[in-house]
């Protein structure tokens, strides 16, 4: 009787074991799917930021002769920051 009781003791454990073990991989693929979704959100706010860059209004000179590739620094920051 107790031989048997010490194997199904052993056996629960090991499949608790093995659930447990299931559930961290899955959080951890749970983790990697939402690191790679911010990933993704992040290379898509720097893309648009790069294309506001190469905007016309940032490009050549102006009616005036004046250079037309200045920026505020403050949007620069703001758009940074949000990145």
């Amino acid at each position: 009787m107790k031989i048997e009781l010490a194997n199904y003791l052993n056996a629960e454990t090991e499949k608790l074991k093995t659930g447990q073990k299931m559930n961290y991989i899955q959080s951890l693929q749970a983790q990697v799917e939402e690191l790679k979704s911010q990933l993704a959100a992040k290379n898509e706010k720097l893309h648009n930021f790069v294309c506001f860059l190469h905007a016309d209004k940032f490009a050549g000179v102006d009616s005036k002769g004046e250079r037309k590739d200045w920026i505020a620094v403050g949007d620069v920051l703001n758009i940074v920051r949000d990145i």
